[in-house]
């Protein structure tokens, strides 16, 4: 799942917010824009922890710039501090809804809501970003089908089924790392594998 929405990060980074908008920001203040614009040139020079300085001190300059936004969640995305940059999505996303420039915004706000388990800010993301149409096929059935996969959730979550889970005997839970079970035919017995450093035996 997570690897669907590494594309969008790489349009975010590398990609110039500036160039494809023609500088037509979301922000009128100068220092802040002065100061996103410097975050990009840093990033073209792969020197993120400086890029990040930048942008936190422009959207300290302009809380609701939602390019600075989407540019500081996207590095701290690719450098691993995912609970940190889905933030910055879920901020922009809501400052700026139904922009047909940040439907990649929407759509990454979506999938880090879908992932979290919030199926309806998922759907509303998810459903912003289909009705503006962009012109990318590869996200738009994405999209669609992770929509599906956010309404079966809903539903499932309306009308959960009962489910009583219980601990399995000793001779089962008693390894470390195991796994693979599968039923014989008779499904009186159960047949998994143990691992041993790096050796495999079957049980």
């Amino acid at each position: 799942m997570k690897s669907k929405i590494f594309f969008s990060f790489l349009f975010l980074l590398f990609f110039s917010l500036s160039a494809t908008f023609g500088q037509n920001y979301s922000s009128t203040n100068k220092k802040a824009i002065s100061l996103f614009q410097e975050a990009e040139e840093l990033v073209r020079l792969r020197k993120f922890n400086e890029a990040i300085r930048a942008l936190e001190a422009s959207i300290a300059k302009d809380p609701q710039f939602v390019e600075a936004h989407y540019k500081l969640g996207g590095i701290l995305k690719l450098l691993g501090n995912t609970e940190e940059g889905k933030q910055h999505f879920y901020k922009a996303a809501a400052i700026l809804p139904n922009d047909k420039r940040f439907y990649f915004g929407y759509y990454t706000a979506a999938e880090f809501y879908f992932n979290d388990g919030d199926y309806e800010s998922a759907k509303k993301y998810f459903q912003m970003m289909l009705d503006l149409k962009p012109n990318d096929k590869k996200i738009t059935e994405e999209a669609t089908q992770l929509l599906a996969k956010v309404e079966f959730g809903i539903k499932a979550k309306q009308n959960p089924l009962p489910f009583k889970p219980v601990v399995m005997s000793p001779k089962i839970n008693r390894f470390y790392i195991h796994g693979y079970p599968v039923l014989t035919a008779d499904q009186q017995t159960i047949i998994y594998y143990k691992k041993d450093g790096l050796t495999q035996k079957r049980r």
